[in-house]
């Protein structure tokens, strides 16, 4: 079979990868080559029995960057207000302006009353860091105006800007540690620590772990859900010309003869190639970088020396719940979108040396995994996310199979 020529090829179809091809389409040809059968990625939107269900992604952040880029594509997406509620065993606040942050921290004062004062040191960070945000998001991001730049955005809007960014961002850099070693400063009660970082990942730094209270404030939901956002986007390439190939599964780059092979057995020659996919795969399949120059060749080796050992550190479970409960029903327990930790205790107690051995690996004894699993569920931060309290329409989407539709999805 002869290859398929293009001028830029983007391997993943996720949001990164739909983002380049959509500016790239307008002035090349583009092929976006995705090995899973639906594109988006952990963005957007699949069927079950007729009821369509989010994936990986609960809503949108515009952080300066979502709505300017649509903006900047002429493209439109329309969006419903998405309040974020945090709850802590039998107390709960809504995220809705920074003045909130007071009531959060009062709600930790409930629970930890002896650690009050540690606590508002937390809260002075958060709110330290919820500043340098203000800076980071303050303006529409530079690289979605049209340019060159008039000189009144210059004088009036960018330079201001940089000048209060430059200093604010080498603040923020100083809290690059991870978030619980962080928290550590302040306090030695595990459990709170543990109360204020489980609804993020594990080792998350702390500049960005503690700017989630910012984000929290910025989030959107599409209306009719995520899949929105993918729609105009494929929609937006495909009118450009854009070509998608899904199913697709990328087995060999050769970056001198500028091929990809697939496990499909088929062939892409490129001028360009955009890669928005697994990294690790990326330098652990990579041919033809003898050819390249040696300082090009040196950088490759460092990231597959870095890269070979590496595998994924979080997991994240979903649970879908297709209800015939009316969605108000859990209006006043959980809002549209909530981060719910039932129990205080927090997962501190439950380090993984409990299921390890003395070599550092994972016991064999099933029934002490799951028990050690359940353990987890019990006392884990979970997102809750009702699209149908934000977005009625969300229900509408897809017709269902089932003679009476579902008044409420829980994620």
């Amino acid at each position: 079979m002869n290859p398929k020529q293009t001028e830029v090829v983007v391997v993943g179809a996720g949001m990164a990868g739909l983002t380049a091809a959509a500016y790239l389409c307008l002035n090349h040809q583009v092929v976006l080559i995705e090995k899973d059968a639906a594109i988006g990625g952990l963005l957007g939107s699949f069927n079950v029995d007729g009821h369509l269900l989010d994936k990986g992604a609960r809503g949108i952040i515009d952080s300066g960057i979502i709505f300017p880029m649509l903006k900047q594509l002429n493209l439109h997406v329309d969006f419903v207000e998405n309040p974020i509620k945090m709850i802590l065993k039998d107390q709960q606040v809504d995220l809705i302006s920074p003045k909130d942050l007071d009531a959060y921290g009062a709600m930790l004062v409930h629970h930890f009353p002896q650690e009050e004062a540690n606590i508002q040191l937390i809260l002075k960070d958060i709110k330290k860091v919820m500043g340098y945000m203000d800076v980071l998001y303050g303006i529409e991001n530079p690289l979605f105006i049209p340019q060159p730049y008039s000189m009144e955005y210059l004088t009036k809007t960018l330079l201001p800007w940089m000048i209060k960014f430059v200093p604010n961002m080498a603040k923020a850099m100083k809290m690059l540690d991870p978030v619980d070693d962080h928290l550590r400063k302040y306090t030695s009660n595990e459990s709170l620590i543990s109360m204020i970082m489980q609804h993020f990942f594990e080792k998350t730094p702390a500049f960005f772990g503690l700017s989630y209270f910012t984000l929290y404030m910025q989030y959107h939901y599409p209306k009719g859900g995520t899949q929105a956002m993918v729609d105009v986007l494929v929609n937006h390439i495909k009118a450009h010309g854009g070509e998608f190939y899904t199913s697709t599964e990328v087995s060999e780059l050769d970056v001198h003869q500028k091929k990809i092979e697939t496990k499909q057995v088929l062939t892409f020659t490129y001028e360009q190639c955009v890669w928005a996919a697994d990294t690790t795969f990326l330098y652990t399949h990579l041919k033809g970088i003898e050819h390249l120059p040696s300082n090009t060749q040196a950088k490759i080796k460092t990231k597959q020396s870095l890269f070979k050992d590496k595998k994924g550190a979080d997991s994240i479970l979903s649970l879908y719940l297709i209800l015939n409960t009316p969605a108000e029903t859990f209006k006043e327990a959980y809002g549209p979108h909530s981060f719910t930790t039932p129990k205080l205790q927090g997962l501190s107690h439950l380090p993984l040396s409990l299921i390890q051995d003395e070599h550092h690996a994972f016991i064999k004894d099933k029934d002490q995994l799951f028990e050690y699993i359940t353990q987890v569920l019990e006392y884990n931060t979970f997102e809750v996310s009702i699209p149908s309290l934000r977005d009625a329409s969300y229900l509408l989407k897809v017709k269902p199979r089932s003679s009476s539709p579902p008044s409420l999805i829980i994620t």
